[in-house]
């Protein structure tokens, strides 16, 4: 049998490995502003959006004592808002019993602080916009690259094909949408032999369909 929680003690160990939104924008900030030491309310909303554009969120519901990931219906079309204190839906819902999972900052921070956030002026300088040609021509590669097996060279060279989207695509949405399927080869590596490709291969999709080809 498993061991029972002690008194004061969590039933769910994950909620422990939790940052609520406003801290875990906080702590991005300081690594990509320049306002590291005192962030603006519109600093803090443009971190925040970023995040909550790459990793998964999720939502503290009152009698649970397990938070409930945001689905990726749920967060489109969503703002972080008030000095990132406030997660507002496109349904008009108003949360902010919001946290990000400790892990997923630290990947988070790590794959913004490669990329840039163009909000901020702090985006990686860039080449002159890629032509949709070139950029479509990537996304073919990747589709090639990502048929199973995954090979980690094979995630290597989609890594660079993505960052190269990222810093390279002619809007917010489709460098979004670039991180994150950096995001989604993050997890597969760790998941190794039993990586599901199904994730990565939407993202893709997506991807196309952004670019309009």
């Amino acid at each position: 049998m498993g061991r029972k929680a002690r008194k004061g003690e969590s039933s769910d160990k994950l909620v422990g490995q939790h940052v609520a939104l406003p801290v875990a924008v906080r702590l991005a900030s300081v690594v990509l502003s320049e306002e590291a030491r005192h962030p603006s309310a519109s600093t803090l909303n443009v971190v925040g959006n970023a995040l909550t554009r790459l990793v998964p969120v999720y939502l503290q519901r009152r009698g649970s004592a397990r938070p409930r990931a945001l689905s990726e219906g749920e967060l489109e079309g969503s703002e972080v808002m008030h000095s990132a204190t406030v997660l507002l839906l496109k349904d008009g819902r108003s949360l902010s019993s919001v946290s990000i999972r400790r892990r997923d900052l630290k990947r988070g921070i790590a794959l913004l602080k490669t990329v840039g956030i163009a909000e901020l002026g702090k985006a990686r300088p860039r080449k002159p916009e890629s032509p949709a040609a070139e950029l479509v021509a990537k996304v073919d590669e990747i589709e090639k690259l990502i048929r199973p097996p995954l090979l980690p060279s094979q995630m290597d060279r989609v890594s660079v094909l993505a960052v190269g989207i990222a810093r390279s695509a002619p809007d917010g949405s489709t460098a979004h949408l670039a991180m994150r399927l950096l995001s989604a080869l993050h997890d597969a590596r760790k998941a190794g032999d039993m990586a599901d490709t199904q994730p990565i291969e939407a993202i893709v999709t997506r991807l196309r369909e952004a670019l309009g080809r």
